[in-house]
């Protein structure tokens, strides 16, 4: 259960290396070049690699629209699930997922590169090592930005340096599209109630509070201290009293004692809260609230939508 909430949460989901060494050709000669990780590791690789394993959902997402489904060896299961996964409806090109982390598993797939996340715990990326397969370690994004530069560099890693720099052109202007619609509202607060049995998610820091800021929403739980454990109470949402009250629409293990709509807006404790008493409390898809690829920019337009809804119902939201 542990495990498939870090999946999801910082991986569901994670691909980003802040300052890894720029490619360089290797001694295979221009058919290879080497590149290092997040963790310091030289990885050689093909030209374009394919023979591809991701072991994060956002991965997956982003290798999907980076190379052809030919290439890809195995996406992880959570690939197919349209709650959580922007691929849902094109993951069964790739036959192959992974779920855990068999090493027996993953050899039989006969990978040319794997692509991993730095939350990961990384000892059994040595029996790939000595192996001489290629293992690719990236960084955790946790702003909007890490993720358009995240575009480029695993783009560059899988040798589609042209395709990245579209998709991140893409990503750039689809972000600022809705930053200029949401700019022309009178501000709004929101609070997330996600996370594991409604711990607070999206405190500061994180690529949730990022994707606020541009959506043009403010996100009332970058205000308080927390640890891992610390739970959005009834307190902390009267405290905080926001305009908006965000709960998920899917859950997994360790997520379904997330109060629904229907339990909020029934609980006395709650009715001098703003959301409560206009009655806005939005579901939003997991898509949304746990995306760490270049779905990001989904993942802000809608918020934008869950908390300014008037201001895209009059233009719409295309």
């Amino acid at each position: 259960m542990k495990r498939v909430w870090i999946w999801l949460l910082t991986a569901v989901l994670c691909f980003f290396c802040l300052g890894c060494g720029q490619p360089k050709e290797s001694g295979g000669g221009s058919a290879s070049r080497t590149i290092t990780d997040a963790g310091g590791n030289e990885v050689t690789l093909s030209a374009k690699p394919q023979r591809i394993v991701s072991m994060t959902l956002g991965t997956d997402e982003l290798l999907m629209d980076l190379v052809s489904s030919e290439r890809i060896a195995a996406l992880t299961y959570l690939s197919d699930d349209s709650g959580i996964s922007h691929i849902s409806e094109r993951s069964g090109a790739v036959e192959h997922k992974i779920r855990g982390t068999s090493a027996e598993a993953i050899l039989a797939l006969h990978p040319d590169l794997i692509l991993i996340g730095d939350w990961w715990k990384l000892e059994f990326l040595s029996t790939f090592r000595d192996m001489g397969i290629p293992v690719y370690v990236y960084r955790t994004p946790y702003t909007v930005e890490d993720v358009e530069k995240m575009i480029v560099e695993v783009a560059g890693v899988v040798g589609e340096e042209e395709r990245g720099q579209a998709l991140r052109e893409e990503y750039h202007r689809r972000i600022e599209k809705v930053q200029h619609r949401a700019e022309r509202e009178k501000q709004r607060s929101a609070l997330a109630i996600a996370g594991a049995g409604g711990t607070a998610y999206g405190t500061k820091g994180s690529l949730y509070d990022d994707m606020c800021r541009y959506a043009g929403v403010y996100n009332v739980l970058r205000d308080i201290t927390v640890n891992g454990n610390t739970r959005v109470s009834k307190e902390i949402i009267i405290e905080k009293n926001p305009d908006v009250i965000l709960v998920p629409a899917w859950t997994t293990a360790g997520m379904e004692d997330v109060p629904s709509r229907e339990e909020l807006l029934a609980d006395p404790a709650l009715t001098a809260v703003k959301a409560i008493q206009e009655g806005r409390i939005v579901s939003v898809s997991g898509r949304t609230l746990y995306c760490v690829s270049h779905y990001v920019a989904d993942g802000i337009e809608e918020l934008a939508v869950a908390v300014y809804p008037e201001a895209f119902s009059r233009e719409g939201t295309s």
